[in-house]
């Protein structure tokens, strides 16, 4: 990975896990940081090769870390600040919803490149891998949803 997309790289996973920090005052704040976040990421991942399954599932790595480092600062933020004063569900609740909204574009996108890979031999194991890791993430990413959005 040339420098220049490493740069890119460690922008977007920063911007795509501070959303976790902001109160819901700065719900548009969080927003705007986790898209751009995100387009970086992929521009970053993508970069040479869209079609490539290699590619995808380094998309799947990256994107799974921002969201964890997003959940720990979140779980910072609860432990250091306490839970948002504002009436109604907290702000990540929000951050949660549109990273699902990330997870269904992104899992279509790769389901895509990791099924051309299966059948037209092109890096047939790295695709039968991404398949695989993509329904761990799936599975992973429903669950701790799901346990998350429990008390509300």
């Amino acid at each position: 990975m040339p420098k220049s997309s490493a740069r890119v790289l460690v922008a977007g996973l920063i911007l795509g896990s501070v959303p976790g920090l902001y109160p819901s005052r700065l719900h548009l704040l969080a927003d705007t940081s986790l898209l751009v976040g995100v387009l970086l990421i992929v521009f970053a991942s993508l970069r040479g090769g869209l079609n490539q399954p290699k590619r995808a599932l380094i998309l799947i790595g990256y994107c799974n870390l921002a969201f964890w480092l997003s959940y720990v600062v979140w779980m910072l933020r609860l432990k250091m600040v306490g839970p948002s004063p504002d009436i109604g569900i907290d702000p990540f609740a929000g951050v949660l919803a549109e990273w699902f909204v990330l997870l269904v574009l992104g899992s279509a996108y790769e389901v895509i490149v990791f099924t051309r890979g299966i059948f037209s031999q092109q890096q047939r194991r790295i695709a039968l891998v991404g398949m695989g890791v993509l329904l761990i993430q799936i599975l992973t990413s429903i669950q701790v949803s799901y346990r998350l959005l429990q008390g509300i």
